[in-house]
Parts: C-alpha cells; sequence; structure tokens
C-alpha cells in the first residue's frame, strides 16, 4: 500500500492540530486549568512543527534542518503534561545543558560542511536522551499509583515520537523515506489527539476525588469536635454539681478554721483536719477539670498508644457518674479485664461517653433505670457491651440510627452525630461497632483489637 505523499500528510497533521488547538482554547477558557494551558501549548507547539516542515520542504539541508529547532518546544510540552501526571518536576539542569551542546555541535558541523545526517544527528541525540529521561523518571514516579490503560499507551505512543526523532536525520532529507517520516508523525499525532483528553479528564477526576476526600476528612474532624461539645453540653449540669459540692465544702470548712481563728481558741486537730479536707476537695476539682481539659482537646494527628482498659473505663465513668446519680440511674459495671489495647485514648473515651450519654437518655423517663457495662475477652479483640434497661431499638430506626445527623431527640437535644461518629472512631482502630438486635435490651457493642503480652 502506497502512503499518501508527503505535503498531504502534513496537511492532514495541520488539519488535526488546528482542531485540537481549537477545542484546548475553547476547554481552557472555560475552565482556566493550569493543565489545558499545558495542552494548548503542546498542541501550538506541534502547529509550529508542521509549518516549519511544510515551508522547508525540499529546499536545502540547513533549511529542513530548521525545523528540529522545534523539538526543543515540543520536549518541553511534553515534560509539562507529564509533570501533571506526576504532580513532580521532570526538569533537571543537565537536561538544558545537554540540549545546548547538541546544538552547538549541529551548528559546528554545519559550518564544516559535514552532510545532513551528520551535523543533525547531535541535536537528534540530545533531544532522545532528554524525551526518554523525562518518560523514565514519569514511570518510576507512577508506577505504584493508580493508572489507566490510556495512560501506558500515552506514554508508549511519547517514545515513538522520541524515538522517530532518533531516525530524523537519515530519512528526513532522503525523498523516498520522506513519506514514511511525515506517516509517522500523522499517526502518532491522531494518537495524541486521542489519549491527552483522555487521560487528561482521568488526571481530573482523579484530582477531584483527592479534593473530596480532604473535604470529607476535614469535615469529619469538624464533627468530632461538635460531638465532643455536644458530649460536654449533656455533661456539663453533672459536672457543675460535681464541682460545685467541692467548692461549698471548701468555703464552709474555710470559714468554720477563720472562726476558730478569730476566737482564739483554735485546736490544733480541727485545723489540720479542717485543712486536709480543704487539699482534698481542691484536688478533686483539679481532677475534674483535668479530665475535662483532655475529653475536649483536639486529638487530630495523635499517635495511638498502649492504654489499659481499666483506665478507659475509669475515665468514662468519671465524666458521667455525677449525672448517672443525680437522676437516680443505676451505673453498673462487671469486672474489667486487665488488657491492654492501641488506641488514641481520648478517642475511644469519647465513644464510651456518646454511649453513657445515649442511654442516659433512653430510658432516664423509664421506671426501671439502668444501664450496665460488660466485657467479653476474646483471643484477638475484647467487646465492650453497654447494655440499658430499654427494650431495644425499632427496626425502622435500626437502618438510618447510624447516618449523621439522624436523630431520635428533640429539635436542639441531639446532634444525630454520636453513634456515626463512634463508629468511625471504632472501625479508624481496626474494630467493630453495632448494634445487638439479639439482646432482650438496647446493646451497642464496641469490638477492638488488643495487645497481646
Amino acid at each position: 500500500m502506497e502512503l499518501l505523499p508527503v505535503q498531504t500528510m502534513i496537511i492532514f497533521s495541520v488539519l488535526i492540530t488546528v482542531i485540537m488547538i481549537f477545542v484546548s482554547v475553547l476547554v481552557y477558557l472555560g475552565e482556566r486549568e493550569k493543565r489545558h494551558l499545558n495542552i494548548l501549548e503542546f498542541w501550538v507547539a506541534y502547529g509550529g512543527y508542521f509549518l516549519v516542515s511544510y515551508l522547508t520542504e525540499g529546499r536545502s539541508p540547513y533549511l529542513v534542518a530548521l525545523s528540529t529547532l522545534m523539538w526543543i518546544w515540543r520536549t518541553r510540552t511534553i515534560r509539562l503534561i507529564l509533570e501533571g501526571i506526576t504532580r513532580e518536576s521532570l526538569f533537571q539542569k543537565w537536561h538544558l545543558k545537554l540540549i545546548a551542546s547538541s546544538y552547538v555541535l549541529c551548528i559546528l558541523f554545519a559550518v564544516i560542511g559535514l552532510p545532513f545526517d551528520l551535523f543533525t544527528l547531535p541535536a537528534s541525540i540530545g533531544v532522545f536522551c532528554v524525551g526518554m529521561d523525562y518518560l523514565y523518571t514519569t514511570w518510576l514516579m507512577v508506577r505504584e499509583k493508580k493508572m489507566s490503560s490510556l495512560h501506558y499507551m500515552m506514554l508508549m505512543n511519547i517514545a515513538i515520537i522520541f524515538f522517530h526523532i532518533l531516525d530524523y536525520p537519515f530519512i528526513r532529507f532522503d525523498h523516498s523515506y520522506t513519506a514514511l517520516g511525515f506517516g509517522i508523525v500523522l499517526l502518532t499525532t491522531i494518537l495524541m489527539a486521542i489519549f491527552i483528553p483522555s487521560v487528561t479528564v482521568y488526571e481530573l477526576e482523579r484530582d477531584y476525588q483527592i479534593k473530596l476526600e480532604d473535604l470529607v476528612h476535614d469535615r469529619s474532624a469538624q464533627l468530632v469536635t461538635q460531638s465532643k461539645m455536644s458530649a460536654l453540653g449533656e455533661m456539663s449540669s453533672g459536672m457543675a454539681h460535681e464541682i460545685n459540692n467541692p467548692l461549698s465544702i471548701i468555703a464552709g470548712r474555710a470559714s468554720q478554721l477563720r472562726r476558730i481563728n478569730s476566737k482564739g481558741n483554735g485546736e490544733r486537730e480541727v485545723l489540720i483536719k479542717g485543712l486536709e479536707q480543704i487539699e482534698n476537695t481542691s484536688e478533686r476539682i483539679t481532677k475534674i477539670i483535668k479530665g475535662l481539659q483532655e475529653f475536649s482537646r483536639d486529638t487530630k494527628g495523635e499517635e495511638t498508644q498502649s492504654v489499659a482498659l481499666e483506665q478507659l473505663i475509669n475515665e468514662t465513668l468519671f465524666l458521667c457518674h455525677e449525672r448517672f446519680q443525680a437522676q437516680g440511674v443505676q451505673l453498673i459495671v462487671s469486672h474489667i479485664p486487665h488488657i491492654n489495647i492501641e488506641c488514641r485514648h481520648i478517642q475511644i473515651t469519647q465513644v464510651f461517653v456518646n454511649l453513657l450519654n445515649n442511654a442516659f437518655d433512653a430510658i432516664v423517663s423509664h421506671t426501671e433505670r439502668w444501664v450496665r457495662i460488660d466485657f467479653n475477652v476474646n483471643e484477638n479483640d475484647v467487646e465492650i457491651r453497654v447494655i440499658d434497661s430499654g427494650h431495644g431499638i425499632a427496626e425502622d430506626i435500626r437502618s438510618k440510627m447510624m447516618q449523621p445527623f439522624f436523630t431520635t431527640k428533640e429539635v436542639g437535644k441531639g446532634t444525630g452525630l454520636g453513634l456515626a461518629i463512634s463508629r468511625g472512631i471504632v472501625e479508624d482502630h481496626r474494630g467493630n461497632f453495632f448494634y445487638d438486635p439479639q439482646s432482650p435490651h438496647t446493646c451497642f457493642v464496641v469490638k477492638i483489637p488488643k495487645l497481646s503480652h
């Protein structure tokens, strides 16, 4: 099959390039993405190459060699497209030095009168080496990442472009091979017109997915904080009572000691006992405030650590027991196993506080009011079961209760975030968080891996 005439191939290539320039301009003006601007520059560089090739066709070897100057621009635009995939700079200082020195050799060889294939060969080798380094570096960077088959096909097509640059000195000025050379150019042009838009869409979708994941991560962090504040709000009345009692003791004892001292007949034992009580109650307040500070602090980026399960449960009980006691809700805790788990202990404490607060709200108005915490140690994990005196959750609510913002509480009394965030925290710790429909009472289960001794 005979190839098309050289000029016809050039015209086809120019036509494809003009169409792609037009499309790239429209896309860039619509989205103002830097990636689209790089693609537009790529096609303009190709158009410049074809224009120079067309104007110099059939002329002196020095004029024909002018099109090699366009390789530098084309190679730069290919680098920009590849950088859009790798998200890293591919430029090295030696690239510029190699290309500059290769073109100096070209000029020197042309001045001393060497034939076309010899004086254009240094430029061909220089651009080829730089282009292949771009491809090789790109391959090293993206081989571990998720790439579509179109990525690989585009990289192969770019490799063909650079290999064709390598054979340029031997076929461009030989009229018997000129048509073959432009046929290769036409083929790679058509393929780039197919691959670049497809790969660009894939890359933009991946960028969008990354941005969406970052947004979800940031929003999740905000929800965790909001849930903490909600839990602190629910505990605030109990905590106020917990702090007011010690303050009343301190104020009463201080007043008593002042009166004894003012009469001048201070009894040493009474003074010592009073001071000890003031000291103990002050430590109690300090402990309460420290617990609140720990619970409310930001745990974003915190490393996991080995924590005793007993410590986690005791911290939770300390934050909640006053609220339960004030309303006469019995809080029963089974024997706590002496095991450790690897966790961010403030986050796990938040899970237990959420469960206890939910249980309290659910049964505080019932006649039978109790909440129990049971434990079941398995070979690889431990189950913590929070059970209340309620008789389960309706099936239509179960399917939605883990969804963010779903709540059965009155408006303003619940955020609907507690269960969703608790499940997210536990799953982030490689555990499971679920409702047990087989239990005769309302039961939520936290299953989390334990540390082996």
